[in-house]
């Protein structure tokens, strides 16, 4: 019987040889393989080029990766930073809003850039949490980070030009950013209250004591990336330069980190084995705007500039509070000890500056993060133990349902522009925005 099936059985002739179907047995110099042009490999035939190669498996679907503008419609850009851009979509099939963040792989060459390769890790890590744990969003802070959905890609741009196929971070939408809602312009604008202001904070460290006590810090505090839902739920975003601190010890991290305005000393000094404590830096300037109406407590143009400012405010190093300053003065990683001293000894200013805007005990919590020596700064956990959070008023999440459009950096930045004359628009970015941290292999 089976030399019968052996002997009538004819395998499927191909221009190759008798059992061609892969890559591997296809002749280099074959004047056949030549002669197939372009639609030749549909006929159950195996590529002849990386061209046909790559076009059969970009266009191939995948359950996994969904194609972005099949499954979700592009609303409006509200987003764009050095390594990435974020549009607001809808699920045709739901009508749920979301956020697109599209990977910016246009200059890539090493394939998938590192630093959202980690993004996705750590958001997958920071989403997976306890069903028991979801309903106690009080005490968790799981609330407070921004979830990612899915990975989506597109590969209209390799299509059209031949460029890599986009790769689509897919998270949910919120309707504001806390910059926008802080310096956006609408009619009948009012600040925060007392107990709203106390909600944003109370709910930013919430977010924090959840990320360290995952063993991940932010590396990028700043009112752009704390989201806000129309609810008042205030969601940490934009994980592209967080990092996990579990990795080995024996790889330094780099200190070009946080957008400079939200910079703490020891980066600006060159400290390359710092700890979690830089989050609650960013987390104290980010508090104090709340108060100032957006405006930037520290606002330096490079980053001696930016020192000189911290120690304006609050003041000069003293190396019996921090001992390690010296040390850190020494290195050459960062700001030499010889431009420090040039500085002029100046005592701390803060209290005096925010005591007629903030309450006594709340103005002790914005001292305790804004202390100089990291190792005096409380942990998230201990600044959300303050007694701030329990005196009256008690925090009551902002509610924004009023609002009738989305308030976020991108867009009022955007209308900005459009308002001012055209000489106006070629004026060279300040130093601070050119500060684009955009080091691949950033860890």
């Amino acid at each position: 019987m089976s030399n019968y099936t052996h002997a009538n059985t004819k395998k499927r002739p191909t221009p190759y040889n008798q059992d061609s179907r892969t890559t591997r047995s296809l002749p280099s110099t074959s004047k056949q393989v030549m002669n197939l042009g372009p639609e030749g490999w549909k006929h159950d035939v195996a590529p002849f080029n990386e061209q046909q190669k790559r076009r059969k498996i970009f266009n191939r679907s995948y359950k996994q990766t969904p194609d972005a503008w099949i499954k979700y419609e592009k609303i409006a850009k509200i987003g764009q930073g050095t390594f990435g851009e974020v549009f607001k979509g809808k699920n045709k099939e739901t009508g749920e809003l979301v956020a697109l963040k599209r990977v910016i792989m246009d200059h890539e060459k090493e394939g998938f850039p590192i630093t959202a390769l980690r993004e996705i890790k750590i958001l997958q890590t920071l989403n997976r949490c306890p069903a028991a744990d979801k309903d106690d969003h009080n005490s968790t802070g799981y609330k407070n980070i921004v979830q990612l959905l899915e990975v989506c890609r597109d590969v209209s741009d390799y299509e059209k030009a031949g460029k890599i196929p986009s790769v689509f971070l897919v998270f949910e939408f919120c309707y504001h950013d806390l910059h926008g809602l802080l310096v956006g312009k609408w009619e009948k604008k009012r600040e925060f209250e007392p107990a709203e202001k106390k909600s944003i904070v109370k709910q930013m460290l919430q977010g924090l004591w959840y990320i360290h006590m995952k063993k991940i810090f932010h590396r990028d505090m700043k009112t752009a990336n704390v989201l806000v839902t129309n609810s008042g739920v205030v969601k940490l975003a934009d994980f592209g330069l967080a990092r996990p601190s579990y990795v080995t010890s024996s790889r330094y991290l780099t200190n070009k980190v946080v957008t400079l305005w939200y910079r703490p000393p020891e980066l600006l000094l060159g400290d390359v084995n710092y700890c979690e404590k830089i989050d609650l830096w960013g987390c104290g300037c980010i508090m104090a705007e709340l108060w100032t109406s957006g405006r930037p407590i520290l606002d330096g143009k490079v980053e001696l500039d930016q020192l000189e400012k911290i120690f304006t405010l609050c003041g000069s190093i003293d190396e019996q509070q921090w001992p390690n300053a010296q040390k850190l003065l020494g290195s050459s990683q960062g700001i030499t000890g010889k431009s420090i001293k040039n500085f002029k000894r100046k005592p701390r200013q803060l209290r005096e500056r925010f005591q007629k805007l903030i309450d006594p005990v709340g103005l002790s919590l914005l001292d305790d993060l804004l202390k100089l020596n990291p190792d005096s700064r409380p942990t998230a956990m201990v600044a959300l133990d303050n007694g701030w959070f329990w005196e009256e008023p008690g925090p009551r999440p902002p509610d924004l349902t009023h609002l009738d459009r989305s308030q976020f950096e991108f867009i009022n930045r955007k209308r900005v522009q459009q308002k001012q004359p055209v000489q106006n628009q070629q004026v060279k970015k300040p130093r601070e925005q050119q500060d684009s941290m955009a080091n691949s292999a950033i860890y």
